[in-house]
């Protein structure tokens, strides 16, 4: 019996006839997009250990981004898929970072497993019915979102003994204040306040970004997500806070306040078809680019000055002008 289960599932792209189509539509669909690269019964490396099979992986290169497409397929010629096929496979691309989720049938799929891939943002197709324009939406780069972190810190507050405590706003320190350690080393403030978060909030920062918010924000579609987020942190040797009249008290904990958010964000595919140079004279420089489906830019450098004029015109005609900064000073 165990051994019927393993046939009936067997690899589609090893089991005949019936996917080689879409090996085909997706190797055609490829050649359009150089920055695509497709893997074939591949294995990615899972967060919680060890990696794990995908069917088709295809790996599309925008920028600085690389997006992940985990297909599933399934080759089941009597019966429809089930849901306990779709909530394994969402596991799976959740612990592997899949960022677009496809699963494919030869026949179906039953209801309860329609309405859970629903739930978690897959998307279903049956094998048949698969076009080249459905393989091109696949790695189509606009359809694809990333999610944008930011944060900043709204206030600080140093609990000292005596139940007192010192707030800033923003993070915004004073340069006077100074802090002495058990050892007599004194540093500023500052740099003291920045060692604890570097050393002790930014991970879990981190953690909190990538295990709670990330998941909820993939996982319900929500565009946006935010609050404020606090971490306590107390200190593992004695340090003193030292005032502008050499007074010191005793800091026993630091309390971070900051206003984070998740937004997600569609990928912008920008490629500049047209590009070229001009020396207008001894003085100026023209740089002019035509960036596909948005407009046009020029942009001049006047002699060793650092700042550019920028000008974009979008494809209505309208001009706008920005200033940015030249980081290759070569002409």
């Amino acid at each position: 019996m165990t051994k019927e289960k393993k046939a009936k599932e067997k690899k589609p792209y090893n089991n005949g006839k019936s996917f080689e189509n879409l090996n085909y539509l997706i190797q055609l669909a490829k050649n359009d997009n150089p920055n695509t690269t497709v893997y074939f019964d591949h294995k990615l490396k899972s967060k919680v250990g060890g990696r794990r099979q995908f069917d088709i992986i295809i790996e599309i290169k925008s920028n600085d981004f690389i997006f992940l497409v985990g297909i599933e397929c399934k080759d089941y010629n009597t019966t429809n898929v089930p849901i306990d096929r779709i909530e394994a496979f969402q596991t799976k691309c959740n612990v592997c970072g899949i960022d677009r989720k496809i699963m494919i049938a030869s026949k179906g799929f039953q209801k309860e497993a329609i309405d859970s891939a629903s739930f978690f943002n897959i998307d279903l197709y049956i094998l048949s019915e698969i076009s080249s324009e459905d393989v091109k939406d696949w790695i189509d780069i606009e359809r694809f979102k990333f999610i944008k972190e930011n944060y900043s810190i709204q206030k600080i507050i140093l609990l000292l003994e005596k139940e007192t405590s010192v707030e800033f706003i923003k993070g915004e320190i004073p340069i006077n204040l100074k802090v002495q350690t058990t050892n007599k080393s004194e540093y500023s403030l500052g740099t003291f306040i920045q060692s604890i978060f570097s050393n002790q909030i930014d991970q879990r920062l981190g953690k909190d970004y990538s295990t709670i918010w990330k998941e909820n924000i993939s996982k319900n579609g929500f565009n946006l997500m935010g609050g404020t987020l606090h971490y306590g942190s107390t200190l593992n040797e004695l340090v003193e806070l030292i005032d502008d009249n050499e007074k010191k008290q005793l800091i026993q904990e630091v309390h971070f306040y900051i206003d984070a958010s998740l937004k997600n964000e569609t990928v912008k595919n920008i490629n500049v078809k047209k590009f070229s140079k001009h020396q207008l004279n001894e003085e100026m420089l023209a740089v002019t680019g035509l960036i596909d489906k948005y407009g046009t830019f020029t942009a001049l450098k006047k002699g060793e000055n650092k700042e550019l004029e920028v000008y974009f015109t979008n494809l209505e005609g309208k001009s706008m002008k920005v200033i940015g900064e030249v980081i290759d000073k070569s002409p």
